[in-house]
């Protein structure tokens, strides 16, 4: 035997629970097979099941007075969803980059320290750590950096420095195309990866044949390997270039 489930206007598969019993005078039900789970399309059958073995020896048959009843049961298995409002990750995303850029602003429970062109810049350990290979490294108990809760970075500006933990926490640079140069330094240097693409598109889609040099050398400082082949080719005349 087999089942099909009941037609419909579902069109996509579902998933069915399977049973079938004899039903003898007397009270007695005999399972004609194990209880069957499937998943079934419209049309389709179920696999066929043999109930032969589940028919009463044929002397039992005759006190039964040719009389026996086989039931089956098909359950289908849904979910109902309740008309509740959707909390999508693309709504859910934004409440939590700004309150974890509420959170830089506040310095609230703030436990590190970042120096850079004379000024402190106080950041949770914990963010850094999240968001950054490097810091994961730096801030391994054994290390000075860890001991002390400070760590100094030359070379970079504190209205860089500030940006790029800006980015850190909520996901954002608001000032990427004013620092893009900047940021990409500090993108390379603690392996934030994300904001150092964003900072070679922004590059790619500034440049011209007057900066081309200037950004190819900025390219292979900061090991932007795509960036650069492309750069190479505009400077090289192989082709045009443009941006995707």
């Amino acid at each position: 035997m087999s089942v099909l489930p009941v037609e419909g206007a579902r069109k996509e598969p579902v998933k069915a629970n399977l049973k079938a019993a004899l039903s003898l005078r007397g009270g007695e039900k005999r399972e004609v097979y194990p209880s069957l789970c499937c998943t079934l399309t419209e049309g389709e059958k179920s696999p066929p099941k043999s109930v032969g073995e589940a028919f009463p020896a044929i002397d039992d048959y005759r006190n039964f007075d040719d009389s026996l009843i086989f039931e089956c049961e098909v359950e289908i298995v849904c979910v109902v969803w309740d008309d509740f409002p959707s909390l999508s990750a693309p709504e859910t995303q934004p409440i939590l980059a700004r309150d974890f850029a509420n959170l830089l602003e506040s310095q609230d429970f703030a436990d590190f320290i970042l120096h850079a062109g004379g000024v402190r810049i106080k950041a949770h350990k914990v963010v850094l750590d999240a968001r950054s290979p490097v810091f994961t490294r730096m801030l391994q108990r054994n290390t000075k950096e860890a001991q002390e809760n400070y760590v100094n970075i030359e070379g970079a500006e504190p209205e860089v420095v500030a940006e790029a933990l800006r980015y850190m926490y909520s996901g954002h640079a608001l000032a990427l195309r004013d620092m893009t140069q900047g940021l990409l330094a500090f993108a390379d240097r603690y392996d934030l990866r994300e904001l150092k693409n964003q900072c070679e598109v922004e590059l790619a889609r500034r440049l011209t044949v007057d900066n081309a040099i200037t950004f190819v050398i900025l390219a292979v400082v900061n090991s932007c390997h795509v960036c650069r082949l492309h750069k190479a080719a505009f400077v090289s005349g192989d082709g045009h270039y443009s941006v995707e």
